[in-house]
């Protein structure tokens, strides 16, 4: 079997369990190794976002690069192959991992072996007038074979497919950690920011979700909706469909509320007020991830929040006494002169714009 054929096998989880295990030895002992299988892995994960797929012309572009860097390192290549040669006879495993290691200093010619191996595709969103990559893929510091983090940055939304099938939807903002694989008696996962979950249905096995705000969500086969972000007073999981546990941490007590269908729960960031809402309109709840943003009497000082992350930009407030101005409005495509615009039409807010800075007066 060739060395790139290894690779997707790997890639794709398909490797014997003593394949895997030669794999993760070797990018435990050798870090070059180890940052290609990273890379390779990223870009695996992006044929999961289901956004609109790259132009022909995006993808030329991509593809020109690369292979202008396997040309400036063709010289280097064939002088590293010779000596291999030279060296080393037959198909050992000490071969195979020096040939590897320098696939790994070639990584753009490695990207786009791996490219056409898996018919690999970048997907792009189209999302408020701009073209952002769907998600950044991040490594944990924890062994390759542990975890996986996903990141959207602000102005960014993607999706990810955890290792049982389940399906994450993650808002502007959003962390999620899980595992390569799910082992143990439960399905632990750690989140941070807005996410849309659905989740396969294991009795046996639980999804433990870990949220940032000292609370976790135990889950068996549910769909809801998580909004906790670190800058936000509240945190708040609302229920479609199915059923799960809030589990809080409150000065070192656990207190457990079972949650139905269409209701939302609170958690204050003081911890001494949680709420339970009842009849939720969850349609509206989760229109995020069909790119409508929408504003119930919000405050102000809450709306910039949304609109920063939504926007991937900075919005500074020079008159407190406007975070307080309640806000009613609904957004689809609008770009953010034409929010700005808006809002300063409906309550007379002041704005600038400079450097990706927006001054409200």
């Amino acid at each position: 079997m060739e060395e790139k054929d290894y690779i997707v096998r790997f890639m794709q989880g398909e490797c014997s369990k003593e394949e895997q295990e030669l794999v993760l030895s070797e990018a435990a002992r050798n870090p070059e190794f180890k940052k290609m299988l990273i890379e390779l892995k990223n870009i695996y994960v992006h044929e999961n976002m289901p956004d609109r797929e790259a132009s022909e012309a995006e993808y030329a572009s991509f593809k020109e690069y690369a292979m202008q860097r396997m040309l400036l390192e063709e010289d280097e290549m064939a002088t590293e192959r010779h000596l291999e040669r030279e060296a080393n006879e037959g198909k050992s495993r000490r071969h195979f991992f020096k040939t590897l290691s320098r696939v790994a200093s070639w990584s753009a010619a490695a990207i786009v072996i791996i490219l056409l191996a898996l018919n690999l595709r970048y997907h792009y969103l189209e999302f408020h007038d701009e073209k952002e990559v769907v998600a950044e893929v991040l490594t944990s510091t924890l062994p390759i074979e542990s975890v996986n983090t996903l990141y959207t940055a602000k102005g960014v939304k993607g999706e990810t497919i955890l290792p049982d099938g389940s399906k994450v939807i993650l808002n502007s903002d959003s962390r999620i950690t899980y595992p390569a694989k799910f082992t143990g008696s439960t399905r632990d996962i750690e989140f941070s920011g807005e996410g849309y979950f659905e989740v396969q249905k294991d009795s046996l096995h639980p999804m433990v979700v870990r949220c940032n705000k000292n609370f976790r969500v135990i889950v068996y086969g549910t769909t809801f909706n998580i909004k906790t972000y670190n800058n936000d007073n509240n945190a708040k999981t609302t229920l479609i469909s199915g059923s799960i546990k809030i589990v809080e941490n409150v000065d070192g007590k656990e207190f457990v509320r079972d949650i139905a269908p269409n209701q939302t729960y609170t958690i204050e960031e003081s911890r001494q007020l949680a709420t339970l809402e009842q009849k939720v309109d969850t349609e509206k709840v989760c229109e995020w991830k069909d790119g409508i943003l929408s504003f119930d009497s919000t405050p102000f000082s809450e709306v910039v929040k949304v609109l920063e992350r939504w926007h991937g930009l900075q919005i500074i407030v020079k008159d407190n006494s406007k975070l307080n101005i309640p806000i009613t409005a609904r957004f689809t495509t609008e770009s953010i002169v034409q929010i700005m615009d808006l809002l300063k039409f409906s309550t007379g807010i002041g704005y600038s714009i400079s450097d990706n800075i927006v001054t409200v007066k």
